[in-house]
């Protein structure tokens, strides 16, 4: 009976999968011992990848196994669902926890209902036809069978919610939505913990969860995003980019450093969906780096001290392991994070300047265009001579983002900045390779004696 039910779960009509995941829990609930060992066996058969045939709990004849064989062929196609289903249970160390979470996975949750059809239980938390046939106390049990584990499972669900298989991502959903509803309609605790916290509303709801269990739902998110499975870490990028927008500095503070090199990572992968993933977790968190990183007027003593803290972790990964990185993604990112940060950072840049300037110096002739190159060798054969294509590379230095970034970055340079600077200025001259290298440096000696002579005198001997 449990190996035929299981068959029903993918049925295509709502009420069949409604109807047989209430099912399931009921007939583990009113098994012995013997009979519920076999049904976790014959659920990590069916559900848990492996290639054994499903035990069989109830001792069906062989002939009807047979008969059975199209429906569990339909299972095994729609395995990836109730496989994260039951990982998620293995992972709360309790695989009985399974059966409770795919009667939350069928439901619809109230925001997705027609409104007027009178198909949800006042709580939200029934199926679409869970209250017409009195199921809405099976589903509430379900989510008091769950509340136990809300603290280790929420940060697993929300990561999950985010996973790249539609049916597992709506089962999740589904799963998540329930789980917030049942704490919202239950009586608030006066001694409730921080993981019983009450919260209310549908948006509202996720809010208060993503307060409480901020901390958590990161932790997850950045370990998730190393994991071997890339289903797992492009759910971990997506969910990690959503638990970013709007967080406070002071709360990502912590994780600051892992989160961006986790994320160049994800940037680096060989996946390509979990690259673009990557991306939007960079982007998100870039977003809200340049913010805390804006001068703000008039100036505000708490502000500048984390706008500091926060540059003196990102501006130097983004110089030495960003823009020096190997992978094209990550360099060609890092270095418009930087160029942004050029434009809007203002004094809170001053320390990094001597970093920054040397590595744009040597980016110039790296993000060259080939084909200069190759003209440099076969100006005849474009009607062009040696001196008009220096020339022209020469402009194109003058006028490129990096070089303007090198001159905003310059103008926060201090007289402890340009002790620093000046071995590094001469190393470039002489070791440095390519024309925009060495142009790009003779530009910015340039620009330091006509805006910072004072601070260049002492130091005009080794220039």
């Amino acid at each position: 009976l449990h190996s035929c039910v299981c068959t029903m779960l993918t049925d295509r009509d709502d009420f069949t999968r409604e109807l047989a995941s209430n099912a399931l829990a009921l007939i583990y609930d009113r098994g012995d011992v013997l009979s519920k060992e076999d049904m976790m066996v014959s659920l990590k058969a069916l559900f848990g990848g492996g290639n054994d045939k499903p035990a069989d709990a109830t001792g069906l004849a062989a002939e009807r196994e047979a008969a059975g064989q199209q429906r569990a062929a339909e299972v095994r196609a729609v395995n990836p669902t109730f496989k994260s289903i039951l990982s998620l249970a293995l992972d709360m160390r309790n695989p009985a926890l399974f059966y409770p979470l795919v009667q939350l996975a069928t439901q619809v949750p109230a925001s997705s209902s027609s409104s007027g059809s009178g198909d949800c239980t006042a709580n939200g938390i029934s199926g679409r036809y869970g209250s017409a046939y009195g199921l809405a106390v099976n589903v509430e049990r379900a989510c008091a069978a769950v509340q136990p584990y809300i603290r280790p499972i929420i940060p697993k669900l929300f990561r999950c919610t985010f996973d790249p298989n539609p049916q597992t991502q709506a089962a999740m959903k589904g799963i998540w939505h329930s789980l917030l509803k049942f704490k919202s309609a239950r009586p608030a605790q006066p001694d409730s913990q921080a993981g019983d916290k009450d919260v209310s509303g549908s948006s509202d709801s996720d809010e208060g969860i993503m307060d409480i269990f901020w901390d958590l739902i990161v932790e997850e998110c950045l370990t998730s995003m190393g994991r071997f499975e890339w289903q797992t870490r492009e759910s971990g990028c997506n969910a990690l980019a959503s638990a970013l927008l709007g967080a406070s500095s002071e709360r990502i503070m912590p994780y600051l450093e892992r989160i961006w090199q986790m994320s160049f990572r994800a940037l680096d992968d060989i996946k390509a969906t979990v690259r673009e993933s990557g991306l939007k977790a960079c982007q998100s968190l870039a977003v809200s780096t340049v913010a805390w990183c804006t001068p703000r007027v008039p100036a505000n003593s708490k502000h500048d001290q984390q706008a500091q803290s926060i540059m003196a972790i990102v501006m130097p990964y983004l110089v030495d392991r960003g823009i020096a990185s190997d992978a094209e993604d990550v360099q060609k990112f890092s270095l418009g994070l930087t160029l942004k940060l050029c434009r809007a950072s203002g004094g809170y840049l001053s320390p990094f300047v001597p970093a920054i300037v040397e590595r744009l110096l040597e980016t110039l002739s790296n993000m060259e265009p080939q084909a200069a190159n190759y003209l440099t060798f076969h100006t005849g054969e474009h009607n062009m001579s040696a001196e008009q294509l220096e020339s022209l590379r020469l402009g194109a230095v003058k006028s490129s983002p990096i070089m303007q970034g090198i001159e905003l970055a310059l103008d926060n340079v201090t007289s402890e900045g340009m002790s620093d600077m000046v071995p590094r200025l001469q190393n470039i001259i002489r070791h440095g390779v390519g024309l925009a290298t060495r142009a790009g440096c003779a530009r910015a000696i340039a620009v330091l004696c006509v805006k910072h002579a004072a601070i260049v005198e002492p130091h005009a001997a080794p220039l």
